[in-house]
């Protein structure tokens, strides 16, 4: 049999594979409401529900099937009508606790596949067009590699470009994602088709540009303050205070402040308004400035410019939101929840 030479002169042998497993599709999955109400009619005792897996079980009312998710309770996380209509009904606060069994094994048992896109935000998607979008792709690359010369095709190959049988799969299966939908309470799907039937535009935040100016102009005068009060060591007496103070009571009593706490986003927000910096402030900067594992090293001026910066970049939606920069809000990834770990965090009164 002769073999084929490509218009670029590549025989088949000199062009990468280009294929990948689907293994967001399962062969045990419950795809329909048929299938489903199948399933919970084996239930022992249907008052209970049917459990599928460790962390999930159908339940239903009426006619209307539920899944349902197993934590330290119940949460309803969707439902299924007769006419295979299946609603996302579970907070976004659901799928983000959740998120280990969601984007790891959901694929599995149900016809959807998600993947965490950034902090707080999930996208979903329906496991039968990820697989119809996945082959276009995976066309569409070939197409492009046919286009080559060889001298781009054995670069491609140096460098890596294109993956095998198994590496492929999770690299189209993120790029799918990306653009797949976002996850909302109301998501919903056709079952069969796996059509999303309320796709939404990704929700972004849309500054007022004068407000802005004005954010701008506060922000940048507040942070040339600071560091300018660092760069001259002002905040030396106070760091050795709170170092000292530490040394007498054990690095586990360490203690920062919750910056996302209301007395002390007022106090943030107030500052930045009247470029002001009361002692407090400064002791709570200091108290967050981490340098070294619980703090275990004096913190440096660099250490305190860092922290500076940590904390109003993850304050900045909250202060923008306080003074009025947003004309419409979009996706919060809340960083300034990271402050709500510390056990026993630092009040205002308790530095003063």
């Amino acid at each position: 049999m002769t073999e084929i030479i490509y218009p670029n002169g590549l025989t088949e042998g000199e062009i990468p594979p280009i294929k990948y497993t689907n293994w967001w599709e399962s062969d045990r999955s419950l795809n329909s409401y048929e299938q489903m109400v199948a399933f919970f009619n084996r239930a022992r005792d249907k008052t209970k529900g049917k459990p599928v897996t460790q962390w999930s079980k159908l339940t239903m009312e009426g006619d209307v099937v539920y899944i349902n998710l197993l934590n330290y309770g119940t949460d309803k996380l969707a439902k299924i009508t007769p006419d295979n209509i299946i609603e996302f009904i579970a907070e976004p606060m659901t799928i983000w606790q959740q998120s280990q069994s969601m984007v790891g094994a959901f694929h599995r048992w149900y016809p959807f596949t998600f993947m965490r896109h950034r902090k707080g935000l999930y996208r979903a998607q329906h496991t039968k067009v990820m697989s119809k979008i996945a082959d276009i792709k995976v066309k569409e690359k070939r197409e492009s590699m046919l286009a080559m010369t060889k001298q781009e095709v054995d670069d491609a190959k140096a460098a890596e470009k294109y993956y095998g049988y198994w590496n492929y799969g999770y690299q189209v299966h993120t790029e799918i994602m990306k653009e797949s939908p976002s996850y909302f309470k109301g998501l919903r799907f056709h079952m069969l088709t796996g059509e999303c039937l309320n796709q939404r535009p990704d929700d972004k935040f849309v500054e007022d540009p004068e407000k802005r100016k004005e954010w701008r102009k506060m922000l940048t005068k507040f942070k040339r303050g600071m560091k300018a009060r660092i760069k001259v060591h002002a905040l030396d007496g106070i760091v050795n205070e709170v170092w000292d103070n530490k040394q007498l009571g054990g690095q586990h009593q360490w203690k920062q402040p919750d910056w996302s706490a209301e007395e002390w986003t007022t106090l943030l927000q107030k500052c930045i308004r009247d470029c002001d910096y009361p002692r407090e402030l400064l002791i709570g900067l200091v108290q967050t400035s981490h340098s070294g594992y619980y703090m275990s090293s004096r913190p440096t001026a660099d250490d305190l410019r860092k922290t500076l910066d940590r904390v109003l970049n993850d304050m900045s939606i909250e202060l923008r939101r306080r003074f009025g920069v947003f004309e419409k809000e979009g996706h919060d990834e809340k960083k300034q929840d990271k402050y709500r770990g510390y056990n026993s965090s630092i009040t205002i009164e308790g530095v003063l």
